[in-house]
């Protein structure tokens, strides 16, 4: 992480030209292979809402459209 701080800081505005875009398809592809997708069906947001805020404004939703929720709670016991 410092490594990548300090490449950002010292250089902004070539980062953000030139490094940044591959850096980003970088990580796409190791994220796609890791959860069966295509490269192209990787998105990476910054958190959770924002997430979903792009799901569901960015969507060209239509009548009859399904969307799939799943709730889960996790729960850590130390013995």
């Amino acid at each position: 992480m410092r490594k990548l701080s300090d490449e950002i800081e010292s250089f902004p505005d070539i980062f953000m030209r030139r490094n940044w875009l591959p850096k980003l398809n970088d990580v796409r592809s190791k994220v796609a292979g890791l959860i069966g997708a295509r490269q192209d069906e990787v998105v990476i947001v910054p958190n959770a809402t924002h997430g979903v805020n792009n799901i569901v404004t960015q969507i060209n939703w239509q009548d009859g459209d399904v969307v799939i929720m799943c709730k889960f709670t996790l729960r850590v016991s130390h013995a």
